[in-house]
């Protein structure tokens, strides 16, 4: 699960588009999402 929401966002995070600081903020709230999980995981 963390593996697949980093791969996610770090896709996103390289994807150009119209909006990159929207694309920008949704890679790093995954990015923290992903942290968590792998934190809560490991607890």
């Amino acid at each position: 699960m963390g593996v697949i929401l980093t791969i996610t966002g770090a896709a996103l995070y390289t994807t150009p588009g119209e909006r990159p600081g929207i694309v920008a903020v949704g890679a790093l709230v995954l990015s923290a999402i992903a942290a968590w999980w792998c934190a809560s995981r490991q607890g």
